[in-house]
């Protein structure tokens, strides 16, 4: 397999799993963490694997991200309703 056929299907992988109703986390860590890589929890390695593991195409490396820190919840249809909440919350926090 060449490299943009492995590109293409990395991309396919992070479309199947970010298109659901509700994304299935583990999902995504596995294809994130390589099948043959051990678990990293040093903070900085752990950083260095997302920012290489995570493809910056069409928002998805910060849309995983969201997911990963918990920001967005796994459920899609909440988003909209969740990112209200945190605007209305910022925009009490600057007083505006």
């Amino acid at each position: 397999m060449d490299t943009c056929d492995n590109k293409s299907f990395r991309l396919k992988e992070f479309d199947d799993i970010l298109q659901q109703d509700v994304i299935d986390l583990s999902a995504l860590k596995k294809i994130i963490i390589p099948w043959w890589g051990v678990c990293i929890v040093i903070l900085l390695l752990f950083s260095i694997i997302f920012l290489l593991g995570i493809p910056d195409d069409q928002g998805k490396r910060s849309l995983c991200w969201r997911l990963l820190l918990n920001y967005l919840p796994p459920e899609q249809q909440k988003w909209k309703f969740h990112l209200q909440e945190k605007r209305n919350l910022y925009k009490q926090f600057i007083g505006t």
